[in-house]
């Protein structure tokens, strides 16, 4: 809060970006984050765009990070998958993240949610389970959400595990771009998939998304329209079609 202060003080930031994968992790430190924002009158927006602990978010924490200022909140459950969770050792308990993604849309806040496919070990019934979990997030009414091709970053297990195993080859340009890519894999990790096929993979899970929200929520549609025609970004889709109409309006 007292960073925040300078910022707004010094250079009159409207906006802050906590790009942190860690930011959250009780409910008790939301409250009482959000109390210390509001007491300050700091004024500003905040965002949480990196995933955060859904256990930690419910109608209460929901309602008072919208109060405090923030609007953007990611979720990163990577996937729907129990057995993939557990080899990758990400605790994410998926009824939790349903009741929280309730909760946080109807406090109002704007959802993104973070996929990743490809895992080394990953089977097309680990996939069909990631695809019911989206398919089920886009239903609820998230907002957007990233489809990644795994990457193995140095010094987490996968990494390790396929360095072992001699399958590794490393490239520091490709592995620390790898979240720069949500819907091109270059390269496959996967015992299982070539990187075609993980394109295509990434392809229907947009398509599934985007196209099931679009039936569900008919009113999202118009909004990033008009977003689009007033330069505004609220969600990461926002941005993504911006982006590519100012890249078809340079040919």
């Amino acid at each position: 809060a007292d960073e925040i202060q300078r910022y707004v003080d010094r250079y009159g930031v409207e906006n802050i970006d906590f790009n942190d994968l860690t930011a959250v992790l009780t409910k008790d430190w939301i409250l009482e984050f959000c109390a210390v924002i509001q007491r300050r009158g700091l004024g500003v927006s905040w965002q949480l765009p990196s995933g955060t602990r859904s256990e930690a978010v419910d109608r209460e924490a929901a309602e008072a990070l919208y109060s405090s200022g923030c609007r953007n909140f990611g979720y990163a459950p990577e996937s729907g998958s129990r057995r993939t969770l557990k080899r990758i050792k990400k605790k994410v308990k998926l009824g939790s993240l349903k009741r929280s993604v309730d909760d946080a849309l109807a406090a109002g806040l704007t959802l993104h949610g973070n996929f990743i496919v490809g895992f080394p070990d990953e089977r097309g019934t680990d996939l069909i389970e990631t695809w019911r979990l989206l398919v089920d997030m886009a239903q609820r009414g998230m907002h957007s959400v990233s489809v990644m091709a795994f990457s193995p970053y140095p010094g987490c297990e996968e990494y390790q595990r396929l360095e072992a195993a001699g399958l590794l080859e490393f490239d520091e340009a490709y592995l620390y771009s790898a979240l720069l890519r949500s819907g091109r894999a270059s390269r496959s990790y996967s015992a299982h998939f070539s990187a075609a096929q993980l394109k295509a993979v990434q392809l229907l899970f947009f398509a599934s998304f985007y196209g099931l929200r679009a039936v569900a929520h008919p009113r999202s549609a118009v909004r990033i329209a008009l977003n689009a025609a007033r330069g505004v970004q609220q969600t990461a889709l926002d941005k993504f079609v911006q982006t590519k109409l100012q890249h078809i309006l340079r040919l």
